[in-house]
């Protein structure tokens, strides 16, 4: 808990700093990196090695110090179902021409099939050091990197393949529901470029071919629902990138988990300008909860129509074939999104490519949290109930001053607890600041899917309401503490979670 507590606030620090030191101006551009690496982990003597790919959002606070939040997913070897979620930092710099250095370090919590021997809690850190070739529009790179369990016997030196994709997100300090033209003077009005996205609420369901066996060699075809979050970001009008994680939460043993990702496109095959047939190709992680999908490399090819409906608010229902190409797993899929649309600008420097501030352009507010999460003395199968402690990452997209939606997941890392998630999302109401502006009252009410570590959950479907506190240390930074319950309908689990941590706030512009 002390590593994690002293990264979260080194990061907070670092992104205070950048805000303090950028120009004066009331918007400014945040510089960031979509990373996604893989890797070979070298087993003990007897196992066989397993690959992991890496998906990592990295905010660069300066030209050489960047930190963030990284998800891990098993995709080969007999680890399906390996899922970890960490906080990593390092330093990212050019050496000549179009090579940069890139040097840093991982701290993560993360457990899944067949590996609670080796991993002990769960606990690991990978330091790396390698370098990176700069193309026109990302870089790919090679670096060598050492992962440890802290309570487990793997100590795995292997190499890294890397691909980052930068982009600068414009960001306000301001607080939202502003109109940006009432912030600046008039000879400073930017020309912006707007791009679509998306997140949704996920539902989904799989039926696997007569006959599945689990990784016991039984046979197991039953039905299984699953529930998340998407997010999807547009390229073109049409064309659009998106990552998927759920998790099992009806009709099977909890457990399961998918994380994919992949590209998609949308075409008008109909009169009406709000009716869209879509393609989608997704590959990414999935296993756990007993069910046999090999090394957890899953291809995903899905089709689907989307209705418009109401007006950021989109509704799709799609249906496709989850493959698992190192194991015999075949299961068609079906999905049904609530999507929720929204634009975000940035600058165009040049002013060739952007529109001109005519229309009214506003802040929209979001929030990253980033915590320590504690589930006392929580029912489990074998009724040993020893506590679990979990790293906990948050998002929160706020509808107005006081309302706002939260997404989140959990990674457990102590009480013998290794391979436990959990993935929510609700909504949260936010009081206006007392007691000399700078303290809120706040209350959530979460629900999602969450699994392993032998904890009483049955199929996986879990509720979490809390009530909180919160405190705001500069007009950015926070902290927040929360006090709530853990419930999984139906079955045993029903335990007391405390939840602490550091909250970072800011505003993209919108129209």
């Amino acid at each position: 808990m002390k590593l994690f507590s002293v990264t979260l606030l080194s990061l907070l620090v670092c992104a205070n700093s950048y805000a303090d030191t950028a120009p004066s101006s009331t918007i400014n551009t945040l510089p960031i990196t979509f990373r996604t690496d893989y890797q070979i982990i070298n087993m003990p003597t007897g196992e066989k090695n397993f690959g992991l790919l890496g998906l990592h959002g990295l905010v660069h606070f300066n030209s050489w110090i960047y930190g963030g939040v990284g998800l891990y997913g098993a995709t080969n070897g007999n680890e399906n179902g390996f899922f970890a979620l960490g906080l990593e930092g390092g330093v990212n710099h050019q050496i000549i021409g179009h090579w940069y250095g890139d040097a840093g370090i991982f701290v993560g919590a993360g457990g899944g099939h067949n590996l609670s021997a080796s991993i002990g809690d769960g606990r690991f850190w990978e330091p790396h050091i390698g370098i990176q070739y700069q193309w026109t529009h990302f870089r790919t790179g090679i670096s060598f990197s050492h992962l440890k369990f802290t309570q487990g016997n793997i100590s795995s030196n292997q190499a890294m393949f890397t691909i980052d994709v930068p982009f600068d997100l414009t960001i306000s300090s301001e607080r939202q529901n502003q109109a940006l033209a009432a912030l600046m003077a008039p000879n400073q009005m930017p020309s912006l470029l707007f791009t679509q996205n998306y997140v949704s609420v996920v539902g989904s369901t799989l039926l696997p071919k007569k006959g599945t066996l689990n990784n016991s060699g039984e046979v197991d075809d039953h039905w299984i629902g699953l529930t998340g979050v998407e997010a999807g970001h547009y390229f073109t009008q049409n064309s659009f990138g998106y990552l998927n994680f759920q998790g099992a939460a009806h009709g099977h043993d909890n457990g399961f988990a998918s994380l994919v990702g992949g590209y998609g496109y949308r075409f008008n095959a109909f009169n009406s300008p709000d009716a869209n047939l879509v393609g989608l190709l997704g590959a990414g992680s999935a296993g756990g909860g007993g069910i046999n999908t090999g090394g957890g490399f899953v291809v995903n090819p899905q089709i689907g129509l989307q209705y418009l409906a109401w007006r950021p608010v989109g509704i799709e229902l799609d249906g496709g074939y989850l493959w698992a190409p190192s194991s015999h797993y075949r299961a068609f899929t079906s999905q049904l999104q609530i999507q929720y649309y929204f634009d975000t600008a940035s600058i165009d420097p040049t002013g060739a490519l952007g529109q001109p501030l005519s229309a009214p352009v506003y802040l929209q507010g979001w929030r990253i949290r980033l915590g320590d999460q504690a589930y006392l003395n929580p029912q489990r199968n074998d009724d040993s109930n020893a506590n679990i402690q979990l790293f906990s990452a948050k998002a929160d997209y706020f509808i107005n001053d006081l309302w706002y939606l939260s997404g989140q997941t959990a990674f457990a890392y102590t009480g013998d607890a290794a391979g436990y998630f959990s993935g929510l999302i609700g909504p949260g109401f936010q009081t206006p600041a007392f007691v000399g502006d700078w303290l809120h009252a706040y209350a959530e009410l979460l629900g999602g899917a969450a699994g392993g570590a032998g904890l009483s959950l049955g199929e996986g479907a879990i509720i979490e309401p809390l009530v909180g506190l919160s405190a705001d240390i500069t007009p950015n930074i926070g902290v927040y503490a929360s006090v709530g319950r853990t419930i999984a309908p139906g079955h045993s689990m029903n335990t007391t979670t405390l939840d602490a941590g550091f909250s970072y706030r800011f505003s993209t512009l919108t129209h």
